[in-house]
């Protein structure tokens, strides 16, 4: 019975340090926007620097599985996906 006071009381003190911490904190939320966007190319067309491994031997890579077929007569494509 006085371990759980004591667990009790400890988890009281750490509530309470952390609420009075949070509450004066004069620090406010900076939102900053970004100046621009891009779209960048897929990762699979990006060049590899081959010069970090000259001493290893890689296996191809594998095709990626193209989404566009996969799509079932009653699926739809996603619209909010970025086309450039």
């Amino acid at each position: 019975m006085v371990r759980k006071a004591l667990v009790f009381l400890a988890l009281c003190a750490l509530a309470q340090t952390t609420f009075t911490t949070a509450q004066t904190n004069a620090s406010k939320t900076i939102v900053t926007y970004p100046s621009a966007y891009g779209v960048s190319q897929p990762l699979s067309e990006l060049p590899i620097d081959q010069s970090l491994f000259t001493t290893r031997e890689m296996p191809e890579p594998r095709p990626i599985p193209h989404a566009a077929p996969a799509l079932a007569p009653g699926l739809q494509e996603d619209p909010v996906l970025q086309k450039e």
